[in-house]
């Protein structure tokens, strides 16, 4: 009845593990080693300690293999200890001249160890090989021993040498673990310290009850038994409690801004509620969306960066693609030489501020009296010519006043914005009219001929124009640009110097 019972109970113990392991490699643990690793030597380790129970029952020849388990046991549990040394190691590679020296002490040390598991079984120099009933359930299940008996080790007299390999195994694993926690801040090694405590814990568990073997035997089982959920609830399953705390503030928390904050592996560890409402951010995305993934999909700023930097005007994507004008602050905190702390997002949607600014500057890029370009567009345009060649291009200067006009200031200016009317009337997109220090420019992207008849039409359209029964005068001056090399504000001086020459021989 007992070996039946205990038999389930490893079965059952192996089910659970088996079926973890395969929804870590469905879901969430895909292509990690370092989980496969220690669920595959966890499951061994469980199968190595039921065989262990079962040989005792096939006589003397049952006690080498009993023996044979329990030193596979002790091995196994040494080489777990190992991979997660040799993965800390491999942490730093890169980082450390002295990466490949640690991963071969490890190795060294992880090797003894099994020799020293393996050598024992004939000897038992190291640690002696006793029969003890299972104390736990001696006097719950049957009162026969025959079926409650296990093989465990005994400190011997070179069990030192066992147990130091050990500690310092868990000694490099325990120092390489807070050397990455100080460059990494306690923040983003939270599930590394949890584990970093359960090895010591461990450690000191074993020494404490190395006087009562069977206990120890039942430790060991129990702690390979919970090391893969342990590393994979700790890393997977974690949720950023302690670093929304640590991370967030008042103002994080209430601001309209979309702050999205990423850890030292550059993982979305947190984001407010405008983040939250604006990206269409849940839970499922923590820890799991990159910052490359983010940056691709909502924030078009090209790589990752590593400097903190800011950026006045970017259209962000949100849920549903929908698209704003944001401005976006992006800092990245660093704990010694480019080592990073956390990086953050801090995005401002401006939408709202570029339509008011566009409508502010569009009035500001027309006259107010006559309705055309500015003179700082004018100047504008001017540049764009010269700096891509822009040939052939005409230029033509007008200036419209009122025939025998005293009270010229106000009826000018109604002449200006009659003439400006009916230049905007017969000119083509293609053109560009400006006002600028009390005469209109006209720009053609066309021969001079063709620019000449354009203003020929002009000038006959107003030609008759009266306001108030007063007369306009218009003149003009036209010339057209000479090579693309030629500066367009020469043609504009030298279209400046005709009308100014007309005005000179009409007096």
């Amino acid at each position: 009845m007992v070996i039946q019972f205990f038999a389930t109970f490893y079965v059952l113990v192996l089910l659970s593990q088996a079926l973890f392991l395969r929804h870590g490699l469905t879901h969430k643990a895909k292509g990690d080693g370092v989980f496969v690793s220690i669920q595959l030597i966890s499951m061994f380790i469980i199968v190595l300690a039921g065989l262990n129970m079962l040989f005792l029952h096939f006589g003397e020849t049952g006690f080498l293999f009993s023996k044979i388990c329990l030193s596979g046991f002790a091995a196994l549990f040494m080489i777990e200890i190992g991979v997660f040394a040799k993965i800390k190691v491999n942490n730093f590679a890169g980082k450390s001249h002295y990466t490949k020296l640690a991963v071969f002490i490890v190795s060294i040390i992880v090797a003894i160890s099994c020799s020293i598991s393996f050598i024992n079984v004939s000897n038992e120099q190291f640690f002696e090989y006793i029969i003890v009933p299972i104390r736990p359930f001696y006097n719950v299940i049957s009162n026969s021993p025959e079926g409650e008996r296990i093989v465990v080790f005994k400190p011997g007299e070179l069990w030192d040498i066992y147990a130091f390999c050990w500690f310092v195994l868990v000694f490099i694993y325990a120092l390489l673990d807070f050397m990455r926690i100080v460059m990494r801040s306690i923040i983003n090694s939270i599930h590394e310290l949890i584990i970093v405590l359960v090895f010591v814990f461990q450690f000191v568990f074993f020494i404490k009850f190395i006087d009562n073997p069977s206990y120890l035997c039942f430790e060991l089982s129990f702690f390979c038994y919970i090391l893969p959920y342990c590393y994979y609830m700790l890393v997977y399953e974690d949720k950023p409690w302690f670093i929304r705390k640590t991370l967030r503030s008042i103002l994080f928390k209430q601001t309209a801004a979309y702050c999205v904050v990423f850890n030292a592996d550059d993982l979305l560890v947190d984001f407010n509620e405008s983040a939250k409402r604006f990206f269409g951010f849940d839970s499922k995305d923590v820890f799991h969306l990159t910052m490359e993934k983010f940056i691709s999909d909502y924030v078009p700023i090209g790589n990752v960066p590593y400097d903190s930097f800011s950026v006045d005007q970017i259209l962000v994507k949100g849920k549903n693609s929908s698209k704003s004008t944001c401005q976006l602050e992006y800092h990245r905190l660093g704990y010694f030489k480019n080592e990073t702390i956390c990086s953050f997002f801090i995005i401002n949607d401006i939408s709202n501020v570029v339509k008011k600014f566009s409508d502010i500057q569009q009035a500001s890029m027309t006259d107010n009296i006559t309705g055309l370009h500015a003179q700082h567009v004018l100047a504008r345009k001017i540049r764009e010519i010269n700096m891509y060649r822009r040939f052939p291009y005409s230029v033509a200067v007008c200036s419209a006043k009122i025939k025998d006009n005293d009270s010229h200031v106000l009826n000018n200016n109604m002449a200006l914005v009659n003439v400006s009317e009916c230049i905007r009337n017969r000119i083509r997109t293609s053109d560009f009219a400006a006002y600028e220090n009390g005469h209109i420019v006209l720009l053609f992207p066309t021969e001079l001929d063709a620019a000449r008849r354009v203003m020929e039409r002009i000038e006959e359209a107003i030609r008759d124009e009266q306001i108030a029964n007063f007369e306009i005068e218009f003149q003009y001056g036209i010339a057209g640009r000479q090579t693309p090399d030629t500066d367009i504000q020469e043609t504009l001086n030298e279209a400046h110097s005709l009308l100014f020459k007309q005005q000179v021989d009409k007096k």
